[in-house]
């Protein structure tokens, strides 16, 4: 089981009753303070943090990935997986960001998404990947990346 802290990664074996730590100091976590994780198709646990580093574990070793959209440090967040395998990146203040094989792509609300502020995202069943913000949603197709923002629900007050 694995459980993310403001104090690194902890791998906790059930059967052995030991704790394993992963931090910036043992492991090569970019920052202690972890905010998501996320198991992929390929077993890859991956790991955002309070950095502009995108980290994931496979086989016992950290790999990390630098992102970037050339303007400041990133905060990164929730991370989810499309049916094409590419990684998906909530940031907090510098949108989405998409890790193909051998490319790595951002979107912003230069592309249409509601805020740059993204709290969390899930991927569907209909190539759909859905973004949370604080007033709304985006919708982004995974298809060709057209990016829907929501903001007005039926039934619901604009205030909830």
């Amino acid at each position: 089981m694995w459980a993310g802290t403001k104090k690194g990664l902890c791998n906790i074996n059930t059967v052995t009753n030991t704790l394993n730590w992963y931090s910036i100091n043992q492991g090569g976590l970019p920052h202690n303070s972890v905010n998501s994780l996320f198991l992929d198709k390929e077993e890859r646990l991956w790991i955002s943090t309070n950095s502009s580093i995108i980290s994931y574990m496979q086989d016992g070793k950290i790999t990390r990935i630098p992102l970037s959209t050339g303007s400041g440090i990133l905060t990164l967040g929730s991370v989810c997986e499309d049916d094409a395998s590419r990684i998906w990146v909530a940031s907090r203040g510098n949108g989405v960001f998409i890790i193909d094989f051998d490319s790595i792509l951002y979107l912003t609300t230069k592309q249409g998404l509601l805020s740059d502020y993204c709290y969390s995202l899930i991927s569907d069943d209909h190539y759909n990947i859905w973004i949370g913000h604080k007033g709304g949603l985006s919708t982004i197709r995974t298809t060709d990346y057209f990016v829907k923002p929501l903001q007005n629900f039926e039934g619901i007050p604009n205030d909830y």
